[in-house]
């Protein structure tokens, strides 16, 4: 079983995929804390890369869903920047900081992510093989669960934990928005303390012959609460449920 820890970074309904505000507010100047300063220092790195002027010329990154290749230049011409390919993130685009990608029509349609590379990297790092067992802990507010569930392709499973029923809520958003709704199954639980193994069903048939059944398995859509650890707990909320 593969298991993945979330961290917040990627931008999504809680980041600033919704709010390009924020990507401005985030050049505001604001004091390092000593303790860190002392840590850039023991390392020999420049606190200077911290400043709101640098900060301006880092990129935000986009991931292109897999199928829209085709609509590139039309995504381009939309946002009105070019999407610059990250040669070591397949599928991940750089683009200037200012451009807004949560009015965009592509964005809306669910053609593009706005997902920062640190987090597809953990994705990359994870090694995921279509048919395997993953297991996305903190797994609000959703865009690695997303690149995790198209990596499957509807193969093996995919269970997203995370404490806040919240953010989990968001992560069905974004699970449903991009159509990965039936790949994967949520839980609000303390991942520390998760214990349910996989529940699995068949896709289906490949064919007529017995022979020719798929060995693929999908999970519904279906967040569920657990009070505790103990499996006795759960209860089942409804995809229409917030």
């Amino acid at each position: 079983m593969e298991i993945m820890g979330g961290d917040g970074s990627e931008d999504s309904p809680l980041h600033s995929e919704e709010t390009d505000e924020q990507a401005e507010s985030a050049n505001t100047e604001l004091p390092l804390p000593a303790a860190f300063l002392d840590f850039l220092k023991t390392n020999g790195i420049d606190p200077s890369i911290y400043s709101a002027a640098t900060a301006k010329n880092i990129p935000r990154y986009v991931r292109l869903k897999p199928g829209a290749e085709s609509e590139i230049c039309e995504i381009e011409n939309e946002i009105g920047f070019k999407l610059k390919p990250v040669p070591w993130l397949s599928g991940f685009f750089s683009i200037p900081q200012q451009a807004k990608i949560a009015s965009s029509e592509a964005y809306r349609e669910g053609k593009i992510y706005g997902m920062d590379a640190a987090s597809g990297a953990a994705v990359l790092a994870l090694d995921v093989s279509p048919g395997e067992h993953v297991l996305d802990l903190c797994a609000a507010p959703g865009a690695k669960l997303c690149m995790l569930a198209e990596i499957l392709r509807r193969s093996g499973t995919l269970a997203g934990i995370d404490i806040s029923k919240h953010r989990l809520a968001a992560c069905r958003t974004m699970l449903q928005k991009y159509g990965l709704e039936d790949c994967c199954r949520l839980f609000v639980a303390d991942g520390t303390s998760f214990c349910l193994l996989p529940q699995r069903k068949p896709v289906g048939l490949l064919g007529s012959n017995e022979q020719d059944i798929t060995g693929k398995y999908l999970y519904s859509i279906q967040a569920t609460v657990i009070n505790g650890s103990n499996p006795a707990n759960i209860q089942a909320i409804s995809c229409g449920e917030v």
